[in-house]
């Protein structure tokens, strides 16, 4: 059933040995605050050519990130995030003139002074 999911030439092993290695890479980087990502970009460069690397890595963090935000949900700071999206709007709105990142706090007919 594993091997259905894998892409052509990934050994299952090898599959299984780099899901527990994300685990271990996120242990590492809950225990310490930073150094399992980059341990695990390195095993990915023995592992696979380097146009696969960045993106086999991006998917890792999104998952690695995701989990952790929904473990911790109840501490996020949602105040901030509004703050944050607010900004990301109006630096959007600068750089062109329909922002389109935050259609729930800027609407394309808004301006940057209203968003």
């Amino acid at each position: 059933m594993l091997t259905s999911l894998l892409p052509a030439g990934v050994d299952p092993l090898l599959a299984l040995l780099l899901i527990g290695l994300s685990f271990v890479t996120s242990m590492i980087t809950a225990t310490f605050s930073l150094g399992g990502g980059l341990l695990m970009v390195a095993v990915l460069a023995l592992v696979f050519p380097p146009a696969v690397v960045v993106p086999v890595h991006g998917a890792v963090q999104l998952g690695s990130n995701a989990g952790r935000a929904v473990v911790q949900r109840d501490h996020i700071q949602w105040h901030l995030i509004v703050w944050i999206r607010s900004a990301r709007c109006l630096e959007s709105s600068s750089a062109d003139s329909s922002p389109t990142c935050c259609p729930s706090i800027c609407s394309p007919s808004s301006s940057a002074a209203s968003c």
